[in-house]
């Protein structure tokens, strides 16, 4: 960024060149260079630091975090829900996007509660993965928990809210049409373990 001063002048003679400064009437803009002769560190350039810190943060890519979690249950059967906001003939894993300065176990959790009514200790989940998701500037992170036996029907009690329209388990051979996202997450989990 380069700040200049200019300075007005009368335009006294007549053939005068007006390709020398910007010509306002009879008036004539002059640049001053006499900042720009000093030395470099005299030469002040007004919000330099702010601009440049500003350009960092423009060209910095920013992607949103969100967690998902994979819940099998004792017959390795998926929860999966399907919800109303995204692609909509499709299913997906409970999980969502991070608050403002939530960690990712925490987000979890808070998901889980939220679309299955689940409520789970940290230590339950197990993170598996974290990824990029291609097609978006979104960061996931991907946790595992595992029911105990007979506890998966009396455990998940889904809750009426109007982001989804559906929760259910399904074998992992007879999946329903899967969301990019599920697909994904279900492709790092395989290739973990």
């Amino acid at each position: 960024m380069l700040c200049l001063k200019l300075s007005v002048r009368q335009s006294t003679h007549r053939g005068e060149n007006p390709g020398d400064g910007l010509v306002l009437g009879r008036r004539q803009l002059i640049p001053n260079f006499s900042l720009i002769r000093s030395s470099a560190t005299r030469v002040v350039f007004a919000g330099a630091n702010k601009a440049i810190r500003i350009a960092a943060w423009l060209t910095r890519a920013k992607f949103t975090h969100g967690s998902l979690v994979i819940v099998h249950d004792s017959a390795h059967a998926i929860l999966l829900v399907r919800q109303r906001l995204r692609e909509r003939d499709c299913w997906g894993l409970p999980g969502g996007f991070l608050n403002l300065h939530e960690a990712p176990i925490d987000g979890a959790r808070r998901e889980l509660r939220e679309e299955t009514g689940l409520a789970v200790d940290s230590s339950a989940l197990t993170k598996v993965a974290e990824y990029h998701q291609p097609w978006a500037w979104h960061y996931d992170h991907l946790f595992r928990i595992d029911l105990p036996d007979g506890h998966t029907t009396e455990l998940v009690r889904p809750r009426a809210n109007l982001e989804l329209s559906g929760i259910g388990w399904y074998q992992p051979s007879q999946l329903p049409p899967l969301n990019r996202s599920a697909r994904l997450a279900l492709a790092h989990e395989t290739a973990i373990g």
